[in-house]
């Protein structure tokens, strides 16, 4: 009985002890005392964008201790790096915070695919950063709809059915056409957006660009965004513009995403080549320039186009024209060919010597011999044939609607003539 009321005590006296330890270390360090901190809490995190002005990211956030820094990243799909800016700002324990992205300041491409997130920190150095979030930056001035075959998806805005299952036929065809040309197929189907004005289709572009472009390709994004008013003959305008931009995303892809290795003489002049009806403009171009000695040297259609519009569709006009020739006189491999040893890195000289066995200056004078052998009029006869063939097509389906009816109906006249008459007994 003893010993058991000695124990009981022992026990009290331990626990005591615990006790009077353990409120004399809260009395040392008051911070063990108080309840965890929460940390930091994201109330908002939102975007929101004017196309063509501006990027709107913006966040919401609290904290028991007073935010002190607050940094946004974010990047593009088309692979230009990453941005990141600390924003300044008063400590706050309520944070609410705007970043705005000017465009004219840095330029975003149409419907490129953006991804962001923000870290925040408080003064007692917690942080928190939020999940990786994306959005499309849209051209959210009109509202698309939108249309699709196996390879493209095509958006717009104005015109019927026929105007966007004309561009959807014409990318399609031109998609496999200029793949097998180029020994390649692209990975994902083609974006093609269709604007309604050249006015419309600027807003969404550079401002230095050219006033008079009609069509523009984004490669990265596999995205191509045309102006084609959706009146009476706007199949035309499709047939030269969609497969010249479908051949740089085609190029793009082929090359492995060095599309800048390729001179413009091979790029732009394959995309020349490759329009379904060609300018017929681009062969009295050529045939004046020929006769007054200014043709544009290879060499210098090694490097940029002319700025100047009279110059630079010449340019065009010649590389088309040259790539035409080596077609016909190397074969549609040595095109691929190359576009593969651009791709490898070869200079401008260097392909053509690896591929075709010739210097630039013996391609360059072969090229002039060809064009000169040329007469004009059968060169015009050449430029025009698409059209005047289309234009005969389209009087023969005239004809054929015009005349078929009163045809039908004299073929039931004379039936019906015969059938009046008395029979023979």
């Amino acid at each position: 009985m003893k010993a058991s009321r000695l124990n009981r005590k022992t026990t009290r006296s331990l626990t005591l002890l615990t006790l009077a330890v353990l409120i004399l270390s809260l009395a040392s360090n008051p911070a063990a005392a108080q309840a965890p901190d929460e940390g930091i809490t994201v109330t908002a995190n939102t975007v929101r964008h004017e196309f063509g002005q501006r990027v709107i990211f913006h966040i919401e956030a609290s904290s028991p201790n007073p935010i002190t820094r607050a940094v946004i990243a974010y990047r593009t799909a088309d692979n230009q790096g990453t941005s990141v800016t600390s924003l300044s700002f008063d400590p706050t324990a309520q944070l609410s915070l705007d970043y705005v992205h000017e465009i004219a300041r840095g330029y975003l491409k149409p419907f490129v695919t953006i991804e962001y997130w923000w870290t925040l920190e408080n003064e007692t150095g917690q942080q928190v950063s939020t999940p990786l979030q994306s959005f499309t930056y849209d051209d959210n001035r009109f509202g698309w709809h939108t249309a699709s075959s196996p390879s493209v998806i095509a958006h717009w805005y104005a015109g019927d059915a026929g105007y966007v299952q004309a561009a959807l036929d014409i990318a399609t065809r031109s998609l496999a056409r200029i793949g097998q040309e180029l020994d390649v197929t692209a990975p994902g189907p083609l974006h093609l957006y269709l604007y309604a004005s050249t006015d419309d289709l600027q807003g969404a572009l550079l401002p230095r660009e050219r006033e008079w472009i009609g069509g523009e390709a984004f490669p990265e994004l596999d995205t191509l965004l045309i102006a084609v008013p959706p009146g009476e003959g706007y199949t035309l305008f499709m047939r030269r513009i969609i497969p010249h931009e479908i051949t740089h995303i085609t190029l793009h892809h082929a090359t492995g995403g060095t599309t800048a290795s390729v001179p413009p003489w091979l790029s732009e002049g394959l995309a020349t080549f490759n329009e379904e009806l060609p300018d017929p403009e681009a062969t009295l171009i050529l045939q004046t320039a020929l006769q007054e000695n200014s043709l544009i040297s290879l060499d210098t259609l090694c490097g940029t186009f002319p700025s100047e519009t009279a110059q630079a569709q010449l340019a065009y006009a010649q590389s088309a024209s040259l790539v035409r020739y080596i077609r016909d006189y190397y074969g549609e491999t040595a095109l691929a060919a190359l576009v593969d040893a651009y791709a490898d890195g070869m200079s401008c000289r260097g392909a053509v010597d690896r591929v075709l066995g010739l210097s630039l200056e013996q391609l360059d004078s072969r090229w002039r011999a060809y064009l000169g052998a040329q007469t004009p009029q059968a060169a015009l006869w050449r430029a025009a044939a698409p059209w005047l063939l289309l234009i005969l097509l389209s009087g023969l389906m005239l004809l054929l609607y015009l005349d078929l009816p009163p045809l039908l109906h004299r073929r039931g006249q004379k039936h019906t003539d015969a059938d009046s008459k008395p029979r023979p007994a």
